[in-house]
């Protein structure tokens, strides 16, 4: 028998979340120039032929930078300087670097899935431009600021007349780090040179301390907006390949008559960080903000007749029962006080949840919990095929007090956030009749 899992799990898998590269811009000094407000009036500057005197006036005219999503004046976390786009302007274009094209490519692989609908389109906005000397650094944080339009971000960095050492980029995003060191990768380049590198949104940055020199760096937002295609200044996508692998790897484990035979659940662990707030975080409207990856699961599910929900998971509810195996799941994040004080068919009644029992291709119970799960599960119970598992990036925790530890005693209760596809029985007439189109 074909293991439709592990086919599965290869083409969901997400994509790398960094590009970096180099480009060296055949234009005009006037095409590089950037003009900004001073205390005097307005200077000008070649970011691409600058001297030691250039980059001081510019540093001069910058404000402390703020740090993390709060944007917070913090110099314990955040020692830079940054001028946001109102106090200045540049004639610096993507497209004429051709750096557009390759930014394009990078989002179309690694960002969009399935955001690569007709109507969705990209624009790069300037975000700010950044100013690190000497024990400049930026400690980790995310750049995101609860901007759910925002796909990702592109850093581009100029040369310097005084050669940098340090302020280096470092990218953190799940379990992976990247490092970036754009003083090196230009000072190996040719002359009229920039270096640039483009990461998704949720990824976490920081800055390197700077101990010599000036780095000089211009951000840009990322965006996929709904709108027409004539106001957008890039291009449009044009496809995505893992999302036919998926299509097609599901697709062919549907027709399998042995593949969950009696019916079940696909379930995925989400790919992307989001910011869940137990108290706040609707999981009915979860499936509008779904990025990346995690969409384009929920697309592909749908074009094949899945029904598709973001579902909260419960390792286990009653703490108090060492044989329970399995994991709960909700409809909706709960009160962690009602979650934990709760016996289990109480919680099961009222909360209209059921628990999950893990399955292999062919729907049968995983031999390591069939015995715990059969002698202790209480109804209602369904069979999951976890395609991919959830991660500790999709994970929400609080903490209670628990009636029976005690009043300065406080447990934690913790769970998922997931994707749960339904797959009907393989004699089914929506499984039987499917087609791939």
């Amino acid at each position: 028998m074909v293991d439709h899992s592990q086919e599965l799990k290869y083409t969901v898998i997400d994509r790398s979340t960094f590009r970096a590269s180099t480009h060296n811009i055949p234009v005009t000094n006037e095409q590089t120039q950037l003009f900004y407000r001073t205390k005097n009036g307005i200077s000008c500057v070649d970011l691409l032929n600058r001297s030691e005197s250039d980059v001081e006036s510019l540093a001069a005219a910058c404000e402390p930078a703020t740090y993390g999503v709060n944007s917070e004046l913090d110099l314990t976390q955040c020692k830079a300087l940054k001028m946001d786009k109102k106090h200045f302007a540049t004639n610096f274009e993507l497209i004429q670097a051709d750096i557009g094209l390759d930014v394009l490519s990078f989002m179309e692989t690694n960002i969009m899935h399935g955001k690569n609908d007709v109507s969705a389109y990209y624009r790069a906005e300037i975000d700010q431009l950044n100013v690190y000397g000497k024990d400049s650094f930026v400690k980790k944080h995310k750049c995101s600021r609860g901007d759910d339009l925002v796909a990702g971000y592109l850093v581009i960095a100029f040369p310097t007349a005084t050669p940098c050492e340090g302020g280096e980029l470092n990218f953190f995003h799940k379990d992976e780090s990247w490092i970036w060191d754009s003083a090196e990768v230009l000072r190996n380049a040719e002359p009229r040179s920039i270096a640039y590198v483009a990461f998704i949104g949720d990824t976490e940055v920081s800055l390197s301390p700077v101990t010599k020199g000036y780095k000089v760096m211009l951000s840009y937002k990322l965006y996929f907006l709904n709108r027409d295609p004539n106001n957008i200044s890039v291009i449009s996508p044009s496809g995505i390949t893992n999302e036919t692998m998926f299509k097609t790897a599901l697709y062919n484990a549907l027709k399998d008559p042995k593949f969950l035979p009696d019916g079940g659940y696909l379930g995925f662990g989400l790919c992307c960080v989001y910011d869940i707030d137990m108290e706040k975080s609707k999981l009915k409207t979860f499936k509008d903000i779904l990025k990346a990856g995690d969409d384009m699961t929920r697309k592909v599910c749908e074009q094949l007749g899945l029904e598709v929900d973001v579902k909260a998971l419960y390792p286990k509810i009653d703490y108090r029962d060492e044989n329970l195996q399995g994991d709960f799941v909700l409809d909706e994040i709960v009160n962690p006080y009602l979650v934990g004080n709760a016996d289990e068919e109480t919680f099961v009644h009222e909360h209209k949840g059921w628990r999950a029992f893990p399955v292999d291709d062919t729907g049968e119970l995983d031999e390591d919990v069939c015995e715990g799960m059969r002698e202790h599960a209480i109804p209602p119970v369904e069979p999951v095929l976890w395609v991919t598992d959830p991660q500790h990036y999709s994970e929400f925790c609080s903490q209670y007090a628990h009636d029976e530890l005690g009043p300065h005693e406080l447990y934690k209760i913790s769970g998922y956030i997931c994707l749960l596809a339904k797959v009907t029985c393989s004699d089914s007439t929506q499984r039987t009749t499917l087609h791939l189109n």
